[in-house]
């Protein structure tokens, strides 16, 4: 599973497509991290499901960079 805290600036899309799909948790401080550890460490149940949700996740959008390269190398001749 995966636990994200308060800044999300530098990696918005990822983060919200892991939020979307219940695979993260926002924490907005250390308080909240805490609990979000104690909670997966106590519930083995929610913890695989959370970590299987981001998987699956990341595994549909693998191959996106390579896709990326090829569709620029497509427009730039060298």
């Amino acid at each position: 599973p995966v636990l994200l805290g308060p800044h999300l600036f530098n990696f918005a899309e990822i983060s919200q497509s892991l939020l979307s799909a219940h695979a993260a948790w926002q924490v907005a401080d250390a308080k909240e991290l805490a609990q979000a550890v104690a909670h997966w460490l106590d519930d083995e149940p929610a913890r695989q499901e959370a970590g299987q949700r981001a998987k699956a996740l990341l595994d549909a959008n693998r191959g996106a960079l390579d896709a990326l390269l090829d569709c620029i190398n497509g427009l730039v001749r060298i």
